[in-house]
């Protein structure tokens, strides 16, 4: 897990992006599964 606390300075009300740069071990390789959630909420 990636926490992103220390970047809420960059987070937009709104529509923002995630880029995630995934690299598979063979290029023949088919094995590959990228599925990152990203969520947030108000602390209690």
């Amino acid at each position: 897990m990636f926490e992103i606390n220390q970047h809420n300075s960059i987070l937009r009300r709104g529509t923002n992006i995630l880029a995630i740069h995934g690299l598979n071990d063979q290029l023949s390789s088919s094995d590959m599964l990228v599925a990152p959630p990203l969520s947030a909420g108000v602390p209690r």
